[in-house]
């Protein structure tokens, strides 16, 4: 009975979890949809406006993009191991322990059979 109990409790416990990783990541996400339009309404005001990039702005704009691009990256992968933690998400496998045909595998079967 005890034993029963602890498993129903267990669940209710990993179900009230996953109900709020689902309700954080919906959050954060719509965050980020919020940044990207306000930078968009003010690129369209700016397209409007006629105003042109000085090299400067264009630059900082760059930069701005790239920061961004490394800060989503450093995100995404932070969730996904955090999937994966959990047990939500499987695990990548390993490039090591996966057999391909590689070019270099081929020059050196092609060797064998010339040699």
């Amino acid at each position: 009975m005890a034993r029963q109990s602890r498993s129903v409790a267990a669940r209710a416990c990993c179900s009230h979890f996953c109900i709020c990783l689902a309700g954080r990541q919906a959050r954060e996400r719509g965050r980020l949809l919020g940044i990207v339009k306000r930078q968009r309404q003010i690129e369209d005001k700016r397209s409007l406006m006629g105003v042109p990039l000085s090299h400067d702005e264009a630059a900082r704009r760059i930069q701005a993009a790239v920061r961004g691009y490394i800060w989503r990256r450093r995100i995404q992968r932070g969730s996904d191991l955090e999937l994966q933690f959990i047990g939500m998400k499987p695990k990548p496998r390993d490039p090591k322990k996966v057999r391909c045909f590689s070019s270099a595998a081929a020059d050196v079967w092609v060797q064998g059979l010339s040699g």
